[in-house]
């Protein structure tokens, strides 16, 4: 059974959508510019992005969000994946999150 399959759920008010639901990534950033850039590249990648500032008031938050479906067949987890990029703009990766179910329409 894959990850995917985790995700189709019979509910009484009807099915769940068949996709999965979106997960969200939480890269910060030290300054607003880098922030922007990191995500100006994330963009280019056709990841959904926001640039907001941080709860510390200090760094800036980067959200990236994608489909589950989106991943199938990359060879690098999507951790490792924002991990790295975050590095390379001299940020941190602080980790993920899967949104709640969508109901079918």
């Amino acid at each position: 059974m894959g990850i995917l399959n985790l995700f189709k759920h019979r509910a009484s008010n009807g099915i769940i959508d068949e996709m999965p639901p979106a997960m969200v990534h939480y890269l910060h950033f030290p300054a607003r510019e880098v922030a922007e850039e990191a995500g100006m590249l994330l963009r280019d990648r056709n990841f959904d992005v926001n640039v907001e500032p941080g709860d510390d008031e200090e760094n800036w938050l980067v959200l990236v969000t994608h489909e589950l479906a989106d991943w199938r067949g990359k060879r690098t987890s999507p951790p490792d994946y924002f991990g790295a990029i975050a590095s390379h703009f001299e940020g941190g990766y602080d980790g993920w999150e899967i949104g709640p179910y969508r109901q079918a329409s």
